[in-house]
């Protein structure tokens, strides 16, 4: 990570004892699945663990060659490798697409693998390259990872900025897994479908009609919690698309509860949560009640990923939001103006106009 910005030590801190833990993890994972060989699943649930260990082992090469964009997105990257956990589930989640055997299929399984460490890292176009090249190779005959390949290059597109496509790409995904039986799959493309239909696309009425069949989804493979942080994310932003900021809080609120008690207050899903539900306050007319939420949002943020990360500027930008419906202009004031600061030496240029345009607003007031 020997870069010049100013956050890249404590990314490099954090990340290094991330995946400290999810390796120690694998370890102890794999030393239990050897224990319990004797059970039917055996097999697919070690590939299930290989093909997760190749996901880090894939980070970790990106990791080595790091470049802003990578620092950038390293610490969210890593909070979301896959958790050994989810091998132990005889619902499907074992039937990881790089956990096939078939030699004919397994360099383009571990190239599927290298696609969604891309995508993770922040590296889209990379990430859509390489999985729409693993889509022309398999063609039909294998059907699993085709899905998984369509799935990963649909929402790579959506992260890239072009939701839709990233929303046909997905929805042929969905047709090929759901006439393979895939359950987890088809659960995890609807989770997305609800996300990039409901919030990213702002059509909040459809967003919730699949966000529904997601939870249905989830159900049927036993429940995922990742998986259900994410739609989450996706239903709350439907409702507030229709209007119904109250139950966008609810279910924020509710999300925010669980991913404390999951993941502690030292993850980025806590701080994401945090600084969503401040929002949520803020947008029904009671920001006062949402300034602790922003605050402790960018304590998190400050000690994860450094106070000069884009991440902690957005919440820096949602507190200015809420300071400014309290009319208190100098302080909101000073949070666009650390947050522009912030999002111009890293380049992102439409961050910097939102924060400007938040500065132009103190000027009506």
């Amino acid at each position: 990570m020997a870069t010049a910005l100013p956050y890249a030590d404590t990314v490099f801190k954090t990340v290094d004892n991330t995946m400290t833990q999810h390796l120690m993890s694998f370890a102890s994972a794999q030393e239990q699945a050897c224990v319990e060989r004797e059970k039917p699943d055996y097999h697919k649930r070690l590939a299930c663990l290989d093909a997760q260990e190749q996901e880090l082992d894939e980070l970790g090469e990106l990791f080595q060659r790091a470049d802003s964009t990578i620092v950038e997105n390293a610490v969210q990257a890593v909070f979301a490798a896959e958790n050994s956990k989810q091998c132990n589930s005889p619902k499907g989640r074992w039937e990881h697409p790089a956990a096939a055997t078939n030699s004919a299929s397994l360099s383009l399984s571990r190239e599927l693998i290298a696609a969604t460490g891309l995508k993770r890292a922040g590296k889209y176009a990379e990430a859509v390259q390489l999985a729409d090249k693993v889509v022309t190779e398999v063609g039909d005959r294998e059907p699993s990872l085709l899905a998984s390949a369509l799935f990963a290059k649909g929402s790579a597109l959506v992260l890239r900025g072009d939701p839709n496509e990233g929303e046909r790409v997905l929805l042929r995904a969905l047709d090929i897994a759901d006439a393979n039986g895939n359950d987890y799959l088809r659960a995890q493309i609807l989770v997305e479908l609800t996300y990039v239909i409901g919030f990213e696309q702002w059509r909040g009425q459809e967003g919730l009609r699949w966000g529904r069949m997601a939870e249905h989804a989830l159900e049927r493979v036993g429940g995922d919690e990742p998986l259900s942080f994410r739609l989450a994310i996706g239903i709350s932003g439907s409702h507030y698309v229709v209007g119904n900021e109250e139950r966008s809080l609810e279910i924020g609120e509710q999300t925010l509860d669980r991913a404390r008690r999951l993941y502690g207050d030292e993850h980025l899903l806590t701080a994401f949560f945090l600084s969503a539900t401040g929002g949520d306050y803020a947008n029904l007319g009671e920001p006062a009640q949402g300034l602790p939420f922003h605050e402790e949002a960018i304590a998190i943020g400050t000690k994860l990923v450094g106070d000069r990360h884009p991440e902690v500027a957005m919440y820096r930008n949602n507190l200015g939001a809420s300071l400014t419906g309290l009319g208190r202009t100098e302080e909101a004031r000073e949070q666009f103006e650390t947050a522009r600061s912030i999002w111009k030496a890293s380049g992102s240029r439409a961050k910097e106009a939102l924060a400007l345009s938040n500065l132009l607003s103190l000027i009506h007031i």
